[in-house]
């Protein structure tokens, strides 16, 4: 299979990828009278120390904009609400251009939600769950958010989401479109609450739903229960970092990868132990590692499983291994699907994935000193690919979920790959 030049053996994959809190603590504040006061400190030590931390915050946004922005932002303060000045100030961060340099405003105190669950598929951004009080919306795609078209509502997003490409965008959007202040702010809604929707639903009727937002709980909304057939096995044990399942008829070893991060009972290196004992002792034709939903944490602790396929001529052949990504897949996720196909000649199957191979990452952070927000930022560079700089990693085989898969507890990817290997 042709494909990218990579750097030999690609240096640099297996690092520590993850927020170090411990490491950057909050700076002292002075002491500030009034609520102007406090949101010029704040804002000015987001200003000064953003730039300082990153190693390159301007490589995409002029320097001369961000001054101007946050000039604007301070002389704005007094007709904003808090939430308003937060909204703002992510969408400052945003500006950067760098996912995981980001400002974490939604989960302060001044932030709602409304109990629904969005989704966005290939055919558009549909309810996934709700509260019990709006279970006819499940199933129902979303044609507006007032009077704006769920299009227009995307592109208002994308100022406050902080993204390197359209997929991780897109699988960021329904966390930020069930926050009424984020709307409101974004003047997309003149009131945060409730909520007017316009939804049509499967049997072609429209929906005018109004949500009244609640506070947040640290309990999200759950995926409803969808069709007849069992859930996919990408849909099952969410709770699970990581899990195998040998499906006998087709001699098919699925493994969900989810978090790179270690479990209580049993570390990924005892089960990537486990996992290439099981290759050794049983018959199995293919194998699937779902990477999916995995969205960072740790990437060298993949790096026993990695090696273990790369030196097993069976799994390295470049056929009977296959790799699932997306657009959740990011950070430490990106760079195991990376190492994956280089190393062990993976064929990626599914969608582009929402991280971008060449990116700024080692995550850092700091806090800011009234609000407390936390500000996360990227500490170094990482090159993966050498003479291009694509936005994703791209799959070899496309398949896209759309809404139907979903509702009908279908998994196009896991179906491609069977119908390669034989049911």
């Amino acid at each position: 299979m042709a494909g990218p030049r990579w750097f030999p053996w690609i240096l640099g994959l297996v690092f520590l990828h993850a927020c170090d809190d411990a490491s950057s603590p909050t700076i002292p504040a002075g002491v500030p009278r009034t609520r102007e006061e406090r949101w010029q400190q704040d804002i000015g030590v987001l200003a000064r120390q953003l730039p300082a931390r990153h190693p390159d915050l301007f490589f995409r946004l002029p320097q001369s904009l961000f001054e101007d922005e946050v000039r604007v932002l301070r002389q704005s303060i007094p007709s904003l609400s808090d939430t308003d000045i937060v909204v703002r100030m992510m969408r400052l961060v945003a500006l950067v251009g760098d996912a995981h340099t980001t400002l974490d405003g939604l989960r302060s105190g001044g932030f709602r939600r409304i109990p629904l669950r969005f989704e966005v598929f290939a055919d558009g951004v549909y309810v996934t769950g709700a509260s019990e009080a709006y279970q006819e919306a499940v199933g129902a795609r979303l044609s507006r958010v007032g009077d704006v078209p769920t299009v227009a509502v995307l592109d208002a997003l994308r100022e406050v989401i902080s993204h390197d490409n359209e997929a991780w965008l897109r699988f960021r959007f329904p966390s930020f479109l069930v926050v009424p202040e984020v709307l409101t702010a974004l003047v997309i809604l003149p009131e945060a609450s409730p909520v007017p929707l316009e939804l049509a639903a499967v049997d072609g009727r429209t929906l005018r739903i109004e949500v009244p937002a609640e506070p947040v709980t640290g309990t999200e909304i759950a995926e409803a229960a969808t069709g007849t057939a069992p859930l996919p096995l990408y849909r099952r044990r969410p709770e699970d970092n990581y899990w195998s399942h040998f499906l006998e008829d087709s001699q098919l070893l699925y493994v969900q990868y989810r978090r790179a991060s270690n479990m209580p009972g049993e570390s990924v290196a005892a089960f990537s132990d486990r996992t290439l004992r099981f290759l050794d002792e049983n018959p199995v034709r293919a194998v699937v590692l779902d990477l999916r939903n995995n969205t960072g944490g740790n990437s060298s602790l993949l790096e026993p499983l990695i090696r273990g396929l790369e030196t097993r001529p069976q799994w390295s052949a470049g056929e009977g291994l296959y790799v699932v990504i997306g657009k959740a897949t990011f950070s430490s996720g990106l760079l195991n699907a990376v190492s994956l196909h280089h190393r062990a000649r993976a064929i990626l199957v599914g969608e582009p994935t929402g991280g971008k191979p060449n990116h700024f990452g080692e995550v850092r952070s700091f806090r800011l000193p009234n609000s407390a927000l936390r500000v996360d930022y990227s500490s170094r560079f990482f090159r993966i690919i050498e003479n291009a700089d694509p936005p994703s990693l791209a799959p070899e085989i496309l398949i896209e979920t759309t809404s139907l898969d979903f509702f009908a507890n279908r998994d196009p990817m896991l179906e491609r790959v069977l119908d390669f290997v034989g049911r």
